[in-house]
């Protein structure tokens, strides 16, 4: 230990996170309120400090957006999660987990006597009134006064965070299932030729597709309900336009939608570009579709109804994946305790950026935390402002606009810190007149935000995992790259994604020859890694923006990906839309 080299000290903290993972700690959900601007985050720094008085203290992250409404409140909730709300964890780690009415809703409907949302049935939670606050390197420590607890249920087992991932413990040899009452025997098995794990809109489409084929698929989704959505609305690009052409859903989604014609940019001294849709040669619409992401849901599994060669099955949990001889996957899922199986000739991981599936397979990926953070506003659209997209780059201040359905407007600002912790404090005001202070041009846009539940903030990541697919097994969507809106990409990255996907597991399935999925990953993982890396480039979004990899080209034209997509994906494109035809 005395030869510790400098550089080794230095990354100390690495090394340090890198060894707790090997420590089990349990899941606890911090939680503030009032129900109005309710919000909560995942710690598993919670430790009992003393029993007269009762005292326990949580460690929360200087920057984390949670700290200031917590101190403003002086009032938090410590709710330890049990094996079955792993749910929970996952949807409020998310950059997307929902706050007010929302999330009390979410968790239950029970809050504590300070207004503070109580998870429903956790292990137990426990009701605190702040004591003290203690600045500790990159965090800050809370002391808190237990005033009140409530217990659960006392058969639940607890959710357990190690190595990256979520487990539980064994249960004590009294609770153990006497052999002849295993539980974890499927009690049946389920045959297909795909099984995709996640139920958003690029699994679907996925779904679709190979439907289309005559492959059988079978759907795997843990939520009960999948055409509930967050209040946003994606932009879908002429070339995924294309692709729900050929669903024969695109009808319904331009009378759910609104059109946006192209993109205008303006700098301190004005207007400095702009671009349409019609211009660009090849582009396959004029135009681009705002649709909100609840009506985008319900069209896509209305469509999927309609196949027969598909099985969705809602509210179930991947339990774990089996391996054959010859390292083909199978899956282990349950649904309402019940244990199945299914055994498919491909399996899909299109469960999102923080995917269980990849990590049960021991896939690795690398994670970018856009540290930038991103305020959606939502707002009246004025009459006569245009259907385009509008970008404003001030010296200091970063925004642009949307127009949505319904009349709306949405408004995204590159925040600062302080504004994302204040949200919910104070009058909402003083953040609109911010952001038209430094960007005029939205006064009369911003002069529309009056409730704290017009605010949306959003934290992006990019995730790169180690490869796309081992065996039979492939990424799809979130689960093979994470990256940031701009540009609208998200999404239409993942939808593109299935449709060369589809076209590559086809010939697999006819040729019986599980290596053709590799053209998937060679054709398609290069140019989205490339896009990745232009964004994480971005000073804009991240003070610590990474410089492009040795040897690696310019970045792809921002407009042809918009209007085209992915050139070598085009001619697929097109002979969708000729069969539609």
């Amino acid at each position: 230990m005395t030869g510790q080299s400098m550089t080794e000290r230095a990354d100390l903290g690495g090394a340090l996170r890198s060894a707790l993972r090997a420590v089990p700690t349990g899941v606890a959900l911090l939680t503030v309120g009032p129900t109005a601007t309710a919000t909560g985050m995942v710690v598993n720094s919670v430790v009992s400090v003393s029993l007269d008085p009762a005292l326990v203290l949580v460690s929360v992250h200087r920057d984390s957006r949670t700290l200031r409404p917590l101190l403003a409140a002086r009032r938090f909730g410590v709710n330890f999660l049990n094996a079955r709300q792993r749910w929970i964890a996952e949807r409020f780690v998310a950059s997307s987990r929902p706050c007010g009415p929302v999330a009390v809703r979410a968790l239950g409907g029970e809050c504590g006597a300070g207004g503070e949302p109580l998870v429903s049935d956790a292990l137990c939670a426990l009701e605190c009134e702040l004591e003290n606050t203690y600045p500790a390197g990159d965090h800050r420590l809370l002391l808190g006064r237990v005033v009140a607890v409530r217990h659960g249920d006392p058969e639940a087992e607890p959710l357990v965070f190690h190595r990256s991932d979520y487990t539980t413990v064994a249960p004590s040899p009294s609770a153990r299932p006497k052999p002849d009452r295993s539980v974890t025997v499927p009690s049946s098995t389920l045959r297909t030729e795909i099984c995709v794990i996640g139920g958003g809109p690029a699994g679907l489409l996925l779904a679709l597709l190979m439907a289309w084929r005559g492959q059988h698929v079978v759907v795997l989704e843990k939520r009960e309900e999948l055409r509930a959505a967050p209040p946003i609305s994606p932009l879908l690009h002429p070339p995924t336009l294309r692709l729900l052409e050929r669903a024969g859903v695109l009808g319904e989604l331009l009378a759910e939608g609104q059109r946006i014609t192209g993109v205008s940019e303006y700098g301190p001294e004005g207007l400095t570009s702009a671009w349409a849709y019609r211009d660009v040669p090849g582009c396959p619409f004029p135009y681009s579709l705002s649709v909100p992401l609840s009506a985008f849901n319900r069209v896509l599994l209305d469509a999927v109804g309609r196949e027969s060669r598909i099985t969705v099955r809602a509210g179930v949990t991947v339990t774990g994946l089996t391996q054959d001889g010859g390292g083909r996957y199978g899956v282990l899922a349950e649904r309402d305790s019940a244990a199945f199986e299914v055994a498919p000739g491909y399996v899909v991981a299109s469960d999102g950026k923080f995917s269980s599936v990849r990590g049960m397979a021991g896939i690795d990926a690398e994670v970018f935390e856009f540290d930038v953070p991103l305020l959606q506003f939502i707002a009246p659209r004025p009459r006569h402002w245009p259907a385009e997209m509008k970008v404003y780059r001030q010296p200091s201040a970063n925004a642009w606009t949307m127009p949505i359905a319904g009349g709306d407007q949405v408004v995204m600002w590159l925040a600062t810190p302080e504004e994302v912790a204040g949200l919910g404090v104070g009058d909402v005001r003083e953040l609109a007149n911010r952001v038209t202070a430094a960007v005029p041009a939205l006064a009369e846009v911003m002069a529309g935000i009056t409730r704290w539940e017009q605010v949306v903030d959003i934290h992006h990541h990019v995730l790169q995992p180690r490869v796309w697919h081992q065996a039979n097994l492939v990424l799809l969507g979130d689960s093979a790259h994470g990256m940031h809106s701009l540009g609208g990409q998200g999404l239409n990255m993942s939808l593109q994604d299935a449709v060369l996907l589809a076209e590559v597991l086809d010939r697999a399935i006819a040729e019986g020859n599980a290596g053709q999925i590799a053209e998937y990953e060679m054709v398609r993982k290069p140019f989205v890694e490339h896009f990745q890396q232009f964004q994480m480039s971005l000073p804009t979004l991240s003070s610590h923006p990474r410089s492009p990899r040795p040897g690696q080209g310019p970045p792809p034209s921002l407009v042809e990906v918009m209007a085209l997509g992915q050139e070598e994906l085009r001619p697929l494109y097109t002979r969708l839309r000729q069969e539609a035809g």
